[in-house]
């Protein structure tokens, strides 16, 4: 004898971990197929489903695991999957195989589905059934198709009445069915009204108003229809009246049926049922007529006689006074529900002295003059159903004991045929019924490697050994394969000798010890393969077992850190904290909390893991705390590569003293950024980041403007919003804001949910656009004064003209002082925009960071690129416009002189008639043209790459097309320009919208971007 105590509780612990696995695996709504490719990739053994696998493909798991997928699903070659496995299975890349139809002699779909490669080479399908999807899509199809055929080929007259403009749509069936022309027929109502008979149209049409009227959905008439010969025809109209959400009726579509023949043959049915009613009286079954309420509408003779009434009492009956089997609302249901094509079937009927007599029913229903009638024939079959009952009794006990049996019963003869099946023979191999089992040869359904024990021990019952015992395989009709375990013994059935043969399906058995010894193998695959560590330590904490990973992880030879203690290799930082966890899991009060911690290589190195431990020292075959590692270092890296590139976004919202806000527009409340709140003198978290406190901020004389246009934006659907206000300080004082935002989340209505921007402190801005407005209203007076003193001139000089010379020279020096003060505005704007440049450059002088001070230097080339629009107004001759040629030219110089490109070998090329807009067109254009050249110049040519940037203008009256491009490394595909966070781009956009313009990128070749802008003015 052999101890096999430890293999049981081996077997059951892995047993346990299988069951563990298979309920995941088993509840997915998805499909999930495992494969084992055949060496070559010809084909593709079924390892495991999972149960949405059973229903989606309707077969059971038993019957396909270990089967070729060529063998189970023989469509799978000309569905196109096969390929994908052949190629997942060489490549190890996983792919998406679309939407498309499978099928084949058994099953059709549409399946949707992902194949990829396991380490341990098995491959796995990952799949929807999307076929009622399909399906439905194909039914609104043929529902659009079948309407469209039957309005152009049914003989009837379909209609669409538009009740809210009266207009009356008919098919073909108003000529072809009543004779008339197209030209002859006006599509309105008052049409149809006309041809509805004199002598009931008022009934008709009142009819059909009081219904419409009253909030009806159907209606229907019958009337007499004028045709286009002037004779009327008989016709059934009927209607479906559609209301609106108001409930009032705005359509109505219906058919006209014409009942001219009907109505005819009507008469002749008449004359045909007088005939009937004479071989119904001579019957010798019941003939009994019910109305729709189940009350006798006629009875013959023989029925009233077979229920022991008389004809009079018959007429006072419903069908729920002598029916003994169903009761009244059963009946109610079945006459509502029978039909012309009837029904037969047997019941009970109660005679008038209470006794009960058995019947045999035929029953149909037809429409008389709009009323259903239900006909029946009853005939006695008391004496058959006795007979009947008797046999029935006589054979219930053995019927019982051989259908409700769970094994297979079989009666052979002893030539192997087959005389009798239960209905479980019909379940376990397969077929329809027993009775398709009656008349074979028991022999087919066994394997072919199992028949030569069958066959012999045939032959030992035809010598007369009685009861015999053995086990083989069979072949279901459907071609799956099971093991049964049968025994046999020699009856005689119907005065000849028999077999009667049991047998039990033991296929689960077999496959469950298959089954073990198979995960045995498959989860030391997994765990040996495994991407995560897997390591036992005993009670000492000492490690026990290492999964081959560890080596391929963390690069120490297999085996070598047995016995060792793990904490030797964590990180010093983190080794408090690592101890304290396993010390909960060991205490049992950690239950599977993870750890993060870095851990030492075998080059020394450290990288960071995420463990879970779980204490099984109770566990037999286990007794020890299994410890699962996975590296997290890429995690860890991301993280922190997240973390940098959100201090940067705050560092540049910093330098551009700009206050971020998130708000999420649903609920009013917001995300506000520090420098918000410090922006107006309060500490961050000060007040509540909430739309009605920002609002509550904003001076009385803006509120309602800056709420109402915000309001318009968002209803509009504009994705851009920027509005400019004052707000108060902690202090009380106010400062004006620029806030600039975008739309970065939307509902399914398009309706905006969620919005993002800044805030940007113009207070000096508009201080300095004040002062400009004070200095342009000193000018318009002092124009106004030299108007008046002209004006004095022009009197005094038709007075005495020897003064015209003197009073020309005065207007000639009023005309000089206006110049001189319009080139003094421009001057000292262009100074003030100096002077920040200059605060500027002192400030940066204190920046370390690269990025601040890159910002800051942006910042410096925009205003440069204001200042120089004024500076070339105030050099020039003409003050009121600006030569872009030569303006584009200084700009370029400068900005190429600034990135140090001529050293870099980087030319600017300027390509530009003549052309001069003015101030208002010349700033918004340098600021783009100084972000475009700006970005070239930065970024088109990394270290030692050579280029040229080319700037164009050309002009066609109010229009300008200005080119900028380079033939640089180019924007990136994937890099979404008009959507970007860069500030640049973001002006650019904003730019060439405020000249009412249009900008396009081409990315062929370098970067060329085209603008079309309108001229203000």
């Amino acid at each position: 004898l052999t101890d096999v105590t430890e293999m049981r509780k081996g077997e059951k612990a892995l047993t346990d971990s299988e069951a563990r696995f298979r309920d995941l695996f088993n509840t997915m709504s998805s499909g999930v197929a495992i494969y084992d490719p055949v060496p070559g990739g010809q084909d593709f053994i079924i390892r495991d489903i999972n149960r949405a696998v059973e229903t989606i493909e309707n077969v059971r798991k038993e019957n396909i695991i270990g089967r070729s997928v060529l063998e189970a699903f023989p469509g799978v070659v000309e569905f196109g999957l096969f390929f994908v496995f052949q190629r997942v299975a060489k490549t190890g890349k996983a792919e998406a195989f679309p939407v498309s139809l499978y099928k084949d002699n058994r099953i059709s779909g549409w399946r949707d589905n992902y194949v990829y490669r396991l380490e341990s080479g098995e491959i796995v399908a990952i799949y929807e059934d999307v076929t009622e999807k399909k399906q439905a899509e194909e039914a609104v199809r043929e529902s659009n198709e079948r309407f469209r055929i039957i309005s152009h080929a049914t003989n009837d007259t379909i209609w669409d009445w538009d009740l809210t403009t009266g207009h009356l749509w008919w098919n073909e069936g108003i000529y072809t069915i009543f004779g008339y022309r197209e030209d002859e027929i006006e599509f309105t109502i008052t049409t149809w009204e006309s041809f509805v008979h004199p002598d009931e149209r008022e009934r008709v049409v009142t009819g059909l108003k009081n219904r419409i009227e009253t909030g009806g959905e159907n209606w229907s008439d019958e009337y007499r229809f004028r045709k286009a010969d002037g004779s009327y025809a008989d016709v059934l109209d009927r209607g479906y009246i559609i209301h609106n959400a108001e409930n009032e009726a705005v359509r109505m579509v219906g058919v006209i049926l014409d009942l001219t023949e009907r109505k005819a043959t009507e008469r002749i049915l008449a004359e045909e049922a007088a005939r009937r009613r004479i071989l119904v009286d001579q019957s010798r079954d019941g003939i009994v007529t019910l109305d729709q309420d189940g009350k006798v509408f006629e009875a013959n003779q023989r029925f009233a006689d077979m229920l022991g009434y008389t004809s009079e009492e018959m007429k006072d009956l419903y069908v729920w006074d002598w029916e003994a089997v169903a009761t009244k609302e059963q009946l109610e249901g079945m006459i509502s529900s029978v039909d012309e094509g009837g029904d037969h079937f047997e019941s009970r009927h109660r005679r008038k002295d209470g006794t009960l007599l058995d019947v045999d029913i035929s029953t149909n229903a037809a429409v008389f003059s709009g009323r259903k009638l239900i006909f029946c024939v009853v005939r006695d079959i008391s004496e058959k159903k006795a007979a009947a009952r008797a046999l029935e009794a006589s054979e219930q006990k053995f019927r019982s004991l051989v259908e409700y049996a769970l094994e297979v019963i079989f009666i052979l003869d002893l030539e192997g045929k087959i005389l009798f099946s239960n209905t479980a023979a019909a379940r376990i191999l397969e077929t329809g019924t027993p009775g398709e089992l009656v008349g074979r040869d028991a022999i087919e359904f066994v394997a072919p490697e199992s028949r030569k024990d069958v066959i012999r021990d045939f032959e030992e019952v035809a010598r007369g050994h009685d009861a015999y015992l053995a086990q083989y395989k069979v072949i279901t009709a459907k071609g799956h394969e099971i093991y049964v375990e049968s025994i046999g013994k020699v009856i005689t059935y119907e005065g000849k000798p028999a077999n009667l043969l049991s047998l039990r399906d033991v296929t689960a058995r077999i496959q469950a010890e298959e089954a073990v010894r198979q995960n045995e193998t498959r989860f030391s695959a997994l765990i040996q393969n495994s991407s995560d560590i897997i390591r036992v330590l005993d009670r000492e904490g000492k490690i026990i077992y290492e999964s081959d990973s560890a080596e391929r992880i963390l690069g120490y030879p297999l085996g070598s850190l047995i016995g060792k203690d793990p904490m030797e290799y964590i990180h010093p930082d983190d080794l408090v904290q690592v101890r304290q966890d396993l010390q909960g899991v060991f205490d049992r009060t950690n239950s599977g909390i993870p750890t993060e911690f870095r851990i030492r290589k075998g080059d020394g190195g450290y990288i960071w893991v995420e463990a879970i431990a779980n204490n099984l020292l109770d566990v037999p075959g286990v007794n020890g705390i299994v410890v699962t590692t996975r590296p997290i270092q890429q995690r860890k890296e991301a993280e922190d590569a997240l973390r940098k590139s959100e201090q940067r976004l705050r560092l540049a919202l910093e330098g551009a003293d700009a206050g971020f806000w998130d708000w999420n527009v649903p609920s009013g409340t917001a995300v506000f950024s520090d420098r918000f709140y410090t922006m107006l003198g309060y500490e961050p978290q000060e007040f509540s980041a909430e739309f009605d406190t920002w609002t509550g901020l904003i001076h009385p004389d803006d509120r309602k403007r800056v709420v109402a246009d915000l309001q318009r934006k968002i209803q509009e659907g504009e994705s851009q919003l920027e509005i400019e206000y004052r707000i108060r300080t902690k202090d009380g004082g106010w400062l004006w804001i620029l806030g600039r935002g975008k739309v970065v989340e939307k509902g399914d209505n398009g309706t905006p949910l969620r919005i993002t921007g800044v805030n940007i402190d113009i207070t000096n801005r508009r201080l300095l656009e004040s002062e400009i407005r004070s200095l342009n209203t000193v000018l318009e007076q002092r124009v106004r004064d030299r108007t008046e003193a002209l004006s004095k001139a022009n009197e005094a000089l038709e007075k005495e003209n020897m003064q015209r010379i003197d009073a020309e020279e005065k207007l000639r020096a009023s005309l000089n002082e206006k110049t001189m003060l319009l080139k003094e505005i421009h001057h000292r704007v262009k100074n003030n925009l100096q002077i920040i440049v200059s605060l500027l450059n002192l400030q940066s002088r204190y920046v370390k960071d690269e990025i601040v001070l890159a910002t800051i230097r942006e910042s410096q080339n925009r205003v440069k690129a204001m200042a120089l629009v004024h500076e070339k107004l105030y050099r020039a001759e003409d003050i009121a416009h600006i030569d872009l040629n030569d303006y584009i030219r200084f700009l370029g110089t400068g900005l190429s002189q600034f990135y140090d490109a001529k050293s870099r070998g980087i030319r600017f090329t300027l390509e530009s008639p003549e052309v001069r807009v003015d101030i208002n067109t010349a700033i918004p254009l340098g600021l783009i043209l100084n972000e475009l050249i700006s970005n070239a110049f930065k970024y088109a040519f990394p270290k030692g790459k050579s280029g040229e940037v080319f700037v164009s203008v050309t002009r066609e009256k109010k229009t300008l097309t200005v080119i900028v491009r380079d033939d640089g490394e180019g924007i990136p595909e994937d890099f979404d320009w008009k959507n970007t966070q860069s500030l640049g781009l973001r002006l650019v956009n904003s730019l060439v919208d405020q000249l009412d313009g249009t900008v396009e990128l081409d990315r062929t070749s370098g970067t060329r971007f085209t603008m079309v802008l309108h001229e203000k003015g």
